[in-house]
């Protein structure tokens, strides 16, 4: 009768693992800052195509930030919500407000006009995931490559 021993050193294996568990967070937070990024561009651009650039503190303001290891965000100003959800309604024009002055350069000399919602953020934050998984699938490759 023959006897094989088999014996199987998994060192290499747990070293390889050890260090992909190390290095995947990392990737996969900046996969997830870099999906941001993407939609906070393409809000802008969402911006300027539908013609709302007249906004221009909003523009700037729509920015991508890391708000923790693993966690990335989208932030713009609250007006900026408001201007893509808000109900159609009338407003008065009272002196002062730059919506009277903005009427009175668009000939609306009247004593109200009527205002409706401008929606962005759905078509730029669908622009901006169509490469989402792509970017995720890149940074856990480069996980596992290292």
């Amino acid at each position: 009768m023959i006897k094989i021993d088999i014996k199987v050193d998994d060192r290499e294996a747990r070293r390889f693992f050890k260090n992909v568990q190390k290095r995947l967070p990392k990737e996969i937070g900046t996969a997830a800052f870099e999906i941001s990024n993407n939609i906070a561009g393409e809000l802008r651009k969402e911006v300027v195509r539908q013609g709302l650039i007249w906004r221009g503190k909003l523009h700037k303001a729509i920015e991508a930030r890391k708000v923790g290891k693993m966690r990335s965000g989208v932030f713009m100003p609250r007006y900026g919500v408001a201007l893509d959800s808000m109900r159609p309604h009338i407003v008065a024009l009272k002196r002062g407000r730059k919506i009277t002055k903005w009427a009175a350069d668009h000939g609306l000399g009247a004593g109200a006009i009527r205002v409706h919602p401008h929606p962005f953020i759905d078509v730029g934050v669908k622009r901006g995931l169509k490469g989402a998984a792509r970017t995720v699938v890149k940074r856990v490759k480069k996980a596992l490559r290292k």
